[in-house]
């Protein structure tokens, strides 16, 4: 039989061992089939190594849950990417551009998702064609 100083002993020992810990830089997992957030501790960052139910979320945690299913369609590219400004900057060019900031430009541009998981080359394809149809292509 365990008495109540026993078990507040192994209370206080499994929230200093570092798998039971939260990651303080990203403190939340989210499923990948419903949306809800989790504490990123050890236990399920083992599920997430398997590849299996979670991804790190570096969303706000106080998003709605259409937000955060927005982030699973997009793997968060459009959240964390930065803004580009249409106006009088420079043109964009997706011959420099990263995949985030295609898949970012394409979604305030053209209000299209992107799938930031397909290779540089067919996300810049892609691109192309949103612009020759809204007119948009510079030669």
């Amino acid at each position: 039989m365990i008495t109540e100083a026993q078990e507040a002993a192994v209370v206080q020992a499994r929230g200093k061992s570092p798998k039971f810990k939260q990651d303080k830089r990203h403190p939340f997992l989210i499923n990948v089939k419903d949306g809800r957030l989790f504490p990123n501790v050890g236990a399920l960052r083992d599920d997430l190594k398997a590849g299996k139910n979670y991804r790190i979320f570096t969303g706000s945690p106080k998003a709605t849950h259409d937000e955060r299913m927005k982030w699973l369609e997009t793997q968060g590219a459009t959240l964390a990417a930065r803004v580009i400004d249409s106006g009088d900057s420079e043109p964009f060019d997706i011959g420099k551009a990263s995949v985030d900031e295609m898949v970012a430009f394409a979604a305030t541009e053209y209000q299209v998702v992107l799938d930031p998981k397909k290779h540089h080359n067919a996300l810049r394809a892609e691109l192309r064609a949103l612009a020759k149809q809204h007119g948009s292509l510079a030669d």
